[in-house]
């Protein structure tokens, strides 16, 4: 009888330990994107038509694409999405805490969506020269059919 009840104190404390470690994690996931965020707050949000039409009216870029990306980006990393800008780099603008270390899934789960579009588009492209949001986006949007500049003429 004392051996059982030795055993289920280990496992409630086993139990309890492990709830602490993951309730720890959350909260330290949720530091990282409060820092993240805080980083781009005194920006102005954009709306998908604001960011095309500032950003790559004349690239020659699909608008569908480039708002798709610019969401996927946005989404990957857990930041809004009208906050994000081109220049915005992955290892800096949009990196995890300093100290942190190699935390962010946000970074893993956008380099695995973009192995994903190398592969289905065909693509030659070495994934780690993308270093910035304007990197992902010339990557991966299709060349517009109608120039957008002229669609309205």
């Amino acid at each position: 009888m004392n051996m059982l009840r030795n055993y289920l104190t280990l496992i409630l404390t086993g139990a309890a330990v492990a709830l602490a470690v993951v309730i720890g994690f959350f909260r330290l996931m949720r530091t990282v994107r409060k820092t993240k965020v805080a980083r781009l707050s005194e920006r102005r949000p954009l709306t998908a038509d604001e960011f095309f039409a500032n950003f790559y009216l004349t690239a020659g870029l699909s608008k569908q694409d480039v708002v798709a990306l610019r969401a996927e980006i946005a989404s990957a990393i857990e930041v809004p999405v009208g906050l994000l800008r081109p220049e915005d780099r992955f290892s800096v603008e949009l990196a995890d805490c300093k100290g942190m270390g190699p935390m962010d899934g946000g970074l893993a789960e956008l380099t695995f969506s973009a192995e994903r579009r190398k592969k289905t588009s065909g693509r030659d492209l070495n994934i780690s020269t993308l270093k910035s949001v304007d990197d992902y986006i010339r990557a991966f949007a299709r060349p517009d059919a109608i120039p957008e500049a002229t669609q309205d003429r």
